[in-house]
């Protein structure tokens, strides 16, 4: 998520992001927001993040194929109004857990 009004212009985001998604917009001296790689994704292709993710943790495409996809998964809402899944994973500690950190 991208705070506009909080962008000073610095460049350290764009110089970091392994993908070159944030760039700075020269005249406004801000950063401007990933687009998702829509050159990709109009030529049929997944976002550069999606095809790199080692864990496999991201995925993209409509989000009634996701769903299909991915039973179980649930809507997150936000205030952008943003169409993302999580999928709840669950763990378990061991019983003496606890004891061992404190």
């Amino acid at each position: 998520m991208l705070l506009s009004e909080r962008c000073i212009g610095c460049g350290t985001c764009a110089k970091v992001c392994p993908f070159g998604a944030p760039t700075i917009d020269e005249s406004a001296k801000k950063c401007k927001k990933c687009d998702f790689c829509y050159d990709l994704i109009k030529n049929g292709k997944n976002p550069a993040c999606v095809d790199v993710c080692n864990a496999r943790a991201l995925d993209f495409g409509e989000l009634d194929d996701l769903k299909a996809k991915y039973a179980g998964a649930k809507s997150v809402g936000g205030g952008t109004k943003a169409s993302t899944l999580i999928i709840k994973k669950s763990f378990h500690l061991r019983k003496d857990f606890l004891q061992s950190v404190l």
